[in-house]
């Protein structure tokens, strides 16, 4: 048996702390956003994708500054794929950012959403030919990815008598040192154009005046936390730009460099490992100390790329990842011969990642439990009522999870809240629980006041879903929760919403925005009869 010491306060980044063992999204208890899905009308309750805003600006404004700082011409293009919430692509666009898209339903989107075309990259491995006519046609950049691919833009070109401006992606083969299903710039991989084709795709463009060669551009993959491989990938794109334009293509001015900073989805797991664990080296370097961050990243580009050059750069999952959780209703806990479960609502459907790419994602209780041991549990491992093998379970009293069941009773609406400095933890207000500005500033990593102690097991975090590749997180170190009790699976907001699916019919969930102390909806969870609109029954 492990105890947690739960501190008075600890924060998983500036917009998501715990605070007296409630998780806060900015000033917004996230408890009081599952009382107003409770007492929505929607069919779908739970799970719920929770956005802080804030977080989102935070990340934009970290590249924006520091490609202010390099006095250079630079763009910074969010990846639509990572998630196409049009409430997150609206921050991006507002704070200056375009996107880099890879299907013609994004294309069209951004467009929609009043993104400036020519600041728009088309990227994909196989454009179907609408698209293709109409990114030409609203003047946006296209990546040519190999030569059929040059062949369909030509096609497109005459079709509509109109000048493409493309950038050619090239496959510099460069290891991003990544999972294999995340790498794009390595020899063998199915995006881009490798080197021993490069004479043969030129050789073409030559003898095309309605096609424009304005750029170069690589993408490595994603997750990426060395550095080094952005400097080289930059060095490379260096030599084939500067060659192209000696060689007569006098229209290059871009190099748009690709490949996902990764975010450090295990800086918090120190915190739900067993002891014996506590030492790998993943969960002890912090990923500052690795340099991936904005500027060094851009640091790293900067300095191998010609002064006239304009950097397009798309830094992946880094603007979005680390900006929502996906909270997550227990429906039971079971207790097996070997493994101990904690079932929850959330699954595969909406966090593929762990299933995917066996990731990892932090997850946490987001209030204090109440579990009960009863007498005569059938499950196995459990014996009168009492853990075996060393795996006791005491009742957690808290004063003030006591007064929050009482404040569930009160009436929740969805409106916006203004705060100010005389509300506190603990106190509701137009139904979502909202927490003082300065405590939340005031608010410290590590708190040396007095901890509440709970008793923690290992245990298997997995969903409904009817396969038994279906889990959120393995072995992690928790209190048991009482069944309606909530978890939190951090860093969800790249590569979770947009690759979610209805797959058991499952219903996709809700989105919510958190600005300060004010909550939106910015997706209406599935329900039984949209999920059907597209079928005739």
């Amino acid at each position: 048996m492990e105890y947690y010491e739960n501190s008075d306060c600890y924060h998983f980044s500036d917009y998501f702390a715990l605070q007296n063992g409630y998780l806060f999204c900015e000033n917004v208890d996230v408890k009081s956003i599952k009382a107003f899905m409770e007492e929505s009308d929607f069919e779908t309750k739970s799970p719920v994708f929770v956005y802080s805003k804030n977080q989102i600006i935070s990340n934009i404004e970290s590249y924006k500054e520091t490609l202010k700082s390099i006095n250079r011409e630079a763009c910074l293009n969010y990846a639509m794929k990572a998630n196409m919430n049009p409430a997150v692509l609206e921050l991006m666009r507002d704070r200056g950012c375009s996107v880099t898209l890879v299907s013609g339903f994004e294309l069209r989107l951004a467009l929609r959403l009043g993104f400036e075309p020519s600041r728009i990259v088309l990227n994909g491995n196989g454009k179907q030919g609408w698209e293709i006519e109409l990114a030409v046609e609203r003047g946006c950049l296209l990546n040519i990815d190999g030569w059929f691919n040059l062949q369909q833009t030509i096609a497109a070109c005459r079709r509509l008598k109109k000048v493409a401006r493309v950038l050619l992606r090239i496959n510099p083969n460069i290891d991003a040192k990544v999972h294999k299903y995340n790498t794009t710039g390595t020899s063998g991989s199915k995006f881009g154009i490798e080197m021993f084709q490069m004479s043969h795709v030129v050789e073409a463009l030559r003898h095309e005046p309605l096609v424009h060669v304005v750029g170069v551009h690589s993408h490595l993959g994603s997750t990426i936390t060395d550095i080094d491989v952005f400097r080289k990938s930059a060095k490379a794109m260096m030599k084939e730009f500067s060659s192209l334009k000696a060689s007569g293509f006098q229209h290059m001015k871009y190099i748009n460099l690709g490949g996902g900073l990764g975010i450090d989805y295990t800086r918090h797991a120190s915190r739900t490992m067993k002891a014996s664990l506590k030492t790998t080296a993943d969960f002890q370097k912090p990923i500052g100390e690795r340099n991936a961050t904005p500027r060094g990243i851009v640091d790293a580009i900067h300095q191998e790329l010609a002064p006239e050059v304009s950097l397009i750069l798309e830094p992946g999952r880094s603007l979005i990842g680390d900006a929502a959780v996906l909270l997550t209703r227990v429906l039971g806990v079971k207790h097996g011969a070997e493994k101990s479960y904690i079932v929850v609502d959330g699954s595969m459907t909406e966090v593929i990642r762990p299933a995917l790419y066996g990731a990892y994602h932090h997850i946490e209780l987001v209030e204090p439990t109440s579990q009960i041991i009863s007498n005569g549990c059938p499950e196995q491992g459990v014996k009168n009522g009492v853990f075996e093998n060393e795996h006791t379970e005491n009742r957690v009293t808290n004063s003030h999870f006591e007064q929050q069941v009482q404040n569930d009773n009160t009436e929740n609406r969805f409106q916006t809240v203004n705060s100010d400095n005389g509300v506190r933890y603990g106190h509701l207000e137009h139904g979502f629980q909202i927490a003082d500005a300065q405590n939340v500033q005031n608010c410290q990593q590590f708190d040396n006041s007095p901890v509440n102690v709970q008793e923690r097991r290992v245990y298997e975090v997995v969903g409904p879903v009817c396969e038994s590749g279906d889990f959120l997180g393995h072995d992690r170190l928790l209190a048991t929760p009482h069944e309606g009790c909530h978890l939190a699976v951090f860093d969800v907001g790249a590569y979770c919403t947009s690759m979610s699916s209805n797959y058991n019919m499952r219903p996709r969930p809700a989105e919510l925005l958190v600005d300060g102390s004010k909550v939106r909806v910015i997706r209406q969870p599935d329900s039984f009869e949209t999920m059907l609109q597209c079928f005739n029954c």
